[in-house]
């Protein structure tokens, strides 16, 4: 899958934990993300604290445009997440595990490992 085609899957896929994700999808999706609230980042210290009355990047200034991407953003990711699982064979609630901060640890992992070889009980 190209970079792009990923950012369209994840999209069309909004809120749909059904189906898998390869690895390149879903690290493509995470890497879509990252770009994105970094520049929304750069983009609301340089030009939005300053119009709010705050020096470049200061930390009082909130990030108004990164949390509103954050929060576009979030669902999606979680179903891509959700779906990567899903090619690994293992259920999305997996990703329950990464709320504790040891958690994230093995969720790296799980997120990173090739998947199963054929079909699997989520392969539609």
């Amino acid at each position: 899958m190209k970079f792009f085609q990923t950012i369209s899957t994840c999209f069309k896929k909004y809120l749909s934990v059904e189906g898998i994700a390869s690895r390149r999808e879903f690290w493509f999706w995470f890497l879509f993300v990252v770009i994105v609230l970094m520049l929304a980042t750069i983009i609301d210290g340089a030009f939005i604290a300053p119009a709010l009355g705050y020096l470049p990047f200061e930390a009082e200034a909130g990030r108004p445009l990164a949390t509103v991407l954050l929060l576009i953003l979030a669902a999606p990711t979680i179903t891509a997440a959700a779906r990567r699982l899903h090619d690994s064979a293992l259920s999305g609630w997996w990703l329950f595990i990464g709320v504790t901060i040891i958690g994230l640890i093995p969720l790296a992992y799980l997120l990173i490992k090739s998947g199963t070889k054929g079909e699997n009980r989520f392969s539609v």
